[in-house]
């Protein structure tokens, strides 16, 4: 059960951290498996985040150890209020952060949530930085088929990088500690009308074409939070899809939606 806190922002940091390290010490260094089927509980009070993936952008064919990929750009905008992740170990033996979500609260306040999600330090991408571990999922599917096959990527350095609406303050503007893997604490989120932005360039934004039928159209969907590690509402704007069409030599977009 969720404790409200009242108290002013560096009170709660200092929470936060006792309650990640409790959570180290219960659910180990690998972190509990989450139940898809529930979230942290939300309050009546709380300002809720909304993450919602905007539609797939800069479709490009190209290839990663001599195979065929299809690489595309995803948006995770917040739509709600802010997603606020502090992330903290006791020591430096210990090799995954555990994260509390806090939540601000309406008319001032922020009250802490333990969930089950967990940051790593990403190294074979090359960002050397911390990344929070399935944040989002990638995937594609022949259309007409219900195999799906998965992205390489699935850990995101969750903060504020374009800013698609409103007028909120970019609350977390910093790359997530790089070359600091030997950092105890790390703050991630996302602010209210900010995006985080994966270009189809980066490493892992590709997903394997080797052994399906080209030319040929494909459903790709991208979703925020699959594991539910986070509250946030509502959860059916957490996933988008594309209809693709892909050759040997180009991918087209057919439509929005599969």
């Amino acid at each position: 059960m969720s404790q409200t806190l009242n108290y002013p922002r560096w009170l709660v940091a200092a929470f936060s951290v006792a309650f990640a390290s409790v959570l180290i010490l219960a659910y180990g260094i690998r972190g509990a498996v989450a139940d898809p089927s529930s979230s942290p509980t939300v309050g009546p009070t709380d300002q809720v985040p909304d993450l919602v993936m905007m539609p797939l952008a800069d479709f490009r064919l190209s290839r990663e150890n001599g195979r065929k990929v299809v690489r595309f750009t995803v948006y995770t905008e917040n739509k709600g209020g802010t997603l606020d992740l502090t992330a903290s170990r006791p020591n430096t033996s210990t090799a995954s952060l555990a994260v509390v979500q806090n939540m601000h609260l309406t008319g001032g306040g922020v009250r802490s949530i333990r969930t089950n999600a967990t940051l790593h330090f990403a190294v074979a991408d090359g960002h050397d930085h911390w990344h929070v571990s399935n944040f989002a999922e990638y995937k594609l599917r022949p259309a007409g088929s219900t195999t799906w096959r998965g992205a390489h990527k699935e850990g995101f350095c969750a903060r504020d990088t374009v800013h698609i609406e409103g007028n909120a303050p970019r609350s977390f503007p910093n790359n997530c500690e790089p070359g600091r893997s030997d950092a105890l604490n790390v703050a991630e989120g996302i602010s209210n009308g900010w995006a985080d932005r994966y270009d189809w360039d980066l490493w892992g934004q590709f997903i394997e074409l080797d052994g399906l039928a080209l030319p040929g159209d494909f459903c790709v969907a991208a979703t925020a939070d699959p594991l539910h590690f986070f509250a946030e509402a509502p959860r059916d704007n957490n996933t988008t899809t594309s209809l693709v069409r892909i050759t040997e030599e180009d991918v087209q977009v057919i439509r929005q939606g599969c």
